[in-house]
């Protein structure tokens, strides 16, 4: 694909567009709560999607678009953030969901759905950097100390070895959201990255209610999974796994978001492999989780090949990818933008696309648009996702 713009202004009509989208899903998506603890006063919010299902607040799901599109007036988010505070503060660790009523939800999709023995592994990152986006619009979070209580407890509740998370192969449980399904084992990738960034953030966040170790103990974390994330990485393809035991695969996701605490010459690496392979990783701008149509070697709980995050292609992901790519092939990453501009509207903003019948898995869904939203502005700015994430 050519084009007689230069990359600054391909770059700015994405975005745009993409702006256009967000406020047509959003619009799908707009919702109201009413809880009981409030009397029957309305909330106003959104639903991550504008299809079946998906009712509530998901962190990541809704603080994203909330910074890609500045959706809600301070007003709105502090009745947002009270209801979340009633949710949340009491409980053994942060969950999954909170829904439309207040009722907390952990571990959509794993064999643990009807235990909630184990969090899921990553978030700590969706609830710090939607605390901090509070913040950052000025709101003052409520009950801060009894919020320092439920991450104390979700921190406990992580497995570190060798510096990384960790997942017992015989013990298998949710690691990252978009991994619901998957079972990753061993070290691990994604939720590894994220909490890198996520405990350095938590040190920020709860500077004047912490103390002084524990602040120490999440820097000193954070620093461990930055000098050991080459653990998962395989020198001779260039490309990070997702688990070091099962599904030791490359996760094409994370190592994109790996790329932000990666040198030069890795984010090199990772690009050429995106480049690659990249008939068998992307269709029409979206893209797959792992590099092969046969999906993850292990599943928490069975689906097809070809379908959702077994090798289903989503919006979502081009996200990771997309500042690495512009990086070190500029005019790969900016058809590969365009090319997903171009089929979001085709298959109505679907979360994901079926490999096999090329169908479309719940329409408006915000995060297929907004972080790649978030992902042009890394690229405008000679960034990588990661270095954007909590920066509001």
């Amino acid at each position: 694909m050519s084009s007689s713009l230069t990359a600054t202004e391909r770059l700015d009509r994405a975005e745009a567009t993409l702006q256009t989208y967000l406020a047509e899903c959003v619009s799908k998506a707009r919702t109201t709560f009413l809880p009981a603890y409030k009397g029957g006063k309305s909330i106003a919010s959104i639903n991550p999607n504008g299809s079946v299902g998906y009712r509530g607040i998901w962190p990541d799901d809704f603080y994203i678009p909330v910074h890609a599109g500045h959706l809600f007036t301070n007003a709105e988010l502090t009745d947002i953030l009270e209801f979340l505070t009633d949710s949340v503060v009491d409980l053994p660790f942060l969950p999954d969901c909170v829904q439309e009523d207040g009722m907390p939800h952990f571990a959509f999709g794993g064999e643990y759905s009807m235990t909630g023995v184990r969090m899921s592994m990553s978030l700590l990152h969706g609830w710090t950097q939607l605390l901090r986006l509070f913040e950052h619009r000025g709101i003052q979070i409520p009950e801060k100390k009894r919020w320092l209580g439920v991450f104390r407890r979700s921190y406990a509740d992580l497995t570190f070895s060798c510096g990384l998370l960790y997942s017992n192969p015989n013990i298998p449980h949710i690691t990252y959201a978009y991994h619901d399904i998957v079972a990753i084992t061993g070290f691990e990738l994604m939720a590894s990255t994220y909490t890198s960034r996520s405990l350095e953030h938590m040190c920020e966040l709860f500077a004047d209610v912490a103390n002084e170790e524990e602040l120490a103990e999440w820097q000193r974390r954070a620093d461990d999974i930055k000098k050991n994330i080459k653990r998962l990485y395989d020198d001779e393809r260039g490309i990070y796994y997702a688990g070091s035991f099962t599904c030791r695969q490359p996760d094409i996701w994370g190592s994109g978001l790996a790329a932000g605490i990666s040198d030069k010459e890795t984010r090199a690496a990772i690009a050429k492999f995106l480049v690659d392979h990249a008939v068998v990783i992307f269709s029409e701008g979206m893209t797959r989780q792992t590099d092969t149509p046969d999906g993850w070697e292990r599943l928490i709980i069975p689906f097809e090949k070809g379908e959702y995050m077994n090798g289903g292609f989503w919006a979502r992901g081009t996200a990771y990818v997309l500042p690495v790519l512009y990086e070190f092939y500029p005019d790969f990453a900016l058809d590969l933008l365009e090319a997903l501009v171009e089929s979001l509207p085709k298959y109505q903003f679907a979360e994901c696309v079926s490999a096999n019948t090329g169908l479309p898995k719940c329409t408006y869904f915000l995060m297929s648009v907004a972080p790649n939203i978030v992902a042009v502005r890394a690229m405008r700015r000679g960034l990588q996702l990661y270095d954007l994430i909590g920066q509001d």
